[in-house]
Order: C-alpha cells, then structure tokens, then sequence
C-alpha cells in the first residue's frame, strides 16, 4: 500500500507506529500517514476490512475537524482491492456497547 501511494504522492509520509521506516514510527499519531498537496498536509488513514470497519473515537473526530484535508483508503482483505478518498461524511457514529 504505502509503495502504490509513495509512486503517487512523492511527499508521503508513514506517521503510525507500524511504519516500515523506524523514522517516520509516531505511536501518538492519530492518522497512518500524510503527504502535502497545495502547501497543505494531507492526513491518510488505512483501514483493512471486508465490510464494515472500526475508527477510534480519536481518529472519527480528527477526521471530521480535518475533513477537507483528510483521505480513508479501505483495504478489502478478501481480494487486496484498494478503495481510495472515501467521504468521511459518508460516516457515522456507534457508539460501542459498554
């Protein structure tokens, strides 16, 4: 994933503590990686799933004060698709049973 985004986006950076690159490791990153586009930081989160996925409650509000700014990319783990730029509007909350 991250060398189908770094031929895309020359700038990209991994921020999450599971980089490949112990430079680029951040365990209080609340997004997996950014890149610039106009002098802007972009924030990128990746998730892995079939149907559904989870966002923390950290990673849901950062991506809604960023919205403009922030990109989810979905990994299908049933055939490696990759689905890119999903609206974060397009989401809603649950809350988890306690």
């Amino acid at each position: 994933m991250r060398n189908k985004l770094k031929d895309i986006y020359d700038t990209l950076k991994w921020t999450s503590e599971n980089s490949d690159i112990p430079a680029e490791r951040n365990q209080s990153s609340i997004y997996d990686m950014e890149y610039q586009r106009d002098g802007k930081i972009v924030y990128v989160e990746v998730k892995a799933a079939v149907n559904n996925f989870y966002m923390s409650s950290a990673e849901y509000n950062f991506a809604h004060e960023h919205v403009e700014l922030y990109e989810i990319y979905l990994v299908n783990l049933e055939n490696g698709h990759i689905l890119k730029n999903l609206a974060v509007s397009h989401y809603q909350r649950i809350p988890l049973p306690i």
